[in-house]
């Protein structure tokens, strides 16, 4: 795997002034199921100003002789300071044959100049449970809880499953409908992985209502 800079609003640079809010990638990795690759970008900004701009994950799904198999992209946006954002990055591949071996991450911020107000920071959180699913797609269990002291709304869920030695080996997604404040949530997300996973992590973010 190997992660590059360079889209619109990307630096690695520690002493970037205020007015240009930057992104970073956390960890990457990814799972394959057959036809199916998912690759997990996890990025945050520690920019006031980011919050509220769109976050682009673009990953190229490469074979082993580095081959681009296919390049996906999957769009996101930060709600509050220091977020750890997942995007989970699909890839349907054409034959089952193609086994991706790497992916390299670009990742980029847009510069609309939002000024939306950072909301009370949604807590990671591990599973409860993992377990095969049907056709042989491993379901990770969590149990979201609601102490925003308001109605969560369409939800965007990233999900990250790790190995024992803490690799990202593929993930998935999740967008419940309505967690009730004050509430818990049984979320039951199917994940695409390489491997059984030692642990999986929901990342929750708002929704756009």
């Amino acid at each position: 795997m190997s992660v590059a800079v360079g889209l619109a609003g990307c630096s690695t640079a520690k002493d970037e002034p205020e007015s240009k809010p930057t992104v970073s990638v956390v960890s990457s990795g990814f799972g394959q199921d057959g036809l199916y690759a998912t690759a997990i970008v996890i990025a945050t900004s520690s920019s006031p100003k980011a919050v509220g701009e769109f976050v682009t994950a673009t990953v190229n799904f490469k074979d082993a002789g580095g081959k681009i198999i296919k390049t996906e992209e999957q769009v996101e946006s930060f709600t509050w300071v220091d977020q750890k954002l997942a995007l989970p990055v699909q890839a349907a591949l054409s034959d089952a044959s193609q086994k991706v071996a790497s992916i390299d991450v670009s990742v980029g911020l847009s510069k609309y100049g939002t000024t939306e107000k950072p909301r009370t920071p949604l807590p990671a959180v591990d599973t409860t449970e993992i377990t095969p699913g049907q056709y042989g797609k491993t379901t990770a269990v969590f149990t979201l809880k609601n102490d925003t002291g308001a109605d969560l709304k369409s939800a965007r869920v990233g999900v990250a499953c790790t190995d024992a030695a803490g690799k990202i080996i593929g993930g998935g997604s999740e967008y419940p409908e309505l967690i009730a404040a004050g509430q818990s949530y049984r979320l039951e997300a199917g994940v695409i992985v390489s491997g059984t996973p030692s642990r999986c992590t929901a990342y929750p973010n708002y929704g756009s209502e």
